[in-house]
């Protein structure tokens, strides 16, 4: 008899933990890539990936703290501020299309201001100018990460030491391309360089 107590304890012992893993499953993995792509940015730093990084991105936090003075919405506290923005037409909705491909990723939502919106268009079109001038095959460029709301910054924090509190992403006007993933396809990424388009 106890026995069975015992055994039906450890099915339901069992059966709840599966389904707090498979609830929360989504979430982990997520954390998980979060914090392999992290790690492997930093150890292909230096794999001629983008090889003049630390040249080319020269706009440190304080530089983009005086962009933002004059223009940018004000760090929302969740998704349902950012869409009320989306709504009142202060934000615009970025989509993958034929140009650019937008990660699929946690800790930020596909939201810029207009104007941030119009300058990823003019920028994939001039990388795409380039490229056919080149004679070299055009490959979308990755954007990786757009706008973020406060508790997307602090669980950024949690699997990125580089995320900060202050993010510009915050601002409603800022997006990242990953240049990784270019991978192999390093003329590319010197055609979509942003040395020449910074805004």
């Amino acid at each position: 008899m106890r026995f069975n107590r015992y055994f039906i304890i450890i099915i339901l012992t069992g059966l709840v933990a599966l389904f707090i893993t498979y609830s929360f499953l989504y979430r982990i993995k997520r954390v998980i890539q979060g914090t392999i792509e992290y790690y492997s940015s930093v150890s292909s730093s230096n794999n001629g990936v983008c090889p003049n990084c630390e040249v080319i991105f020269v706009d440190n936090v304080k530089k983009q703290e005086e962009a933002y003075k004059k223009e940018g919405i004000k760090p929302q506290k969740n998704i349902r501020c950012l869409k009320k923005l989306l709504r009142s037409g202060k934000l615009k909705t970025v989509k993958t299309n034929k140009f650019y491909i937008i990660d699929d990723l946690d800790h930020f939502s596909p939201y810029l201001m207009p104007k941030a919106v119009v300058f990823i268009r003019d920028l994939s079109k001039i990388y795409n100018n380039k490229c056919n001038k080149k004679t070299i095959p055009f490959v979308p460029f990755t954007i990786s990460s757009i706008t973020r709301t406060k508790p997307d910054v602090l669980k950024l924090m949690h699997v990125n030491k580089n995320a900060i509190p202050n993010s510009s992403h915050l601002k409603g006007k800022t997006f990242d391309v990953n240049y990784l993933a270019f991978k192999q396809n390093k003329n590319q990424t010197k055609c979509v360089s942003l040395q020449h388009y910074q805004n």
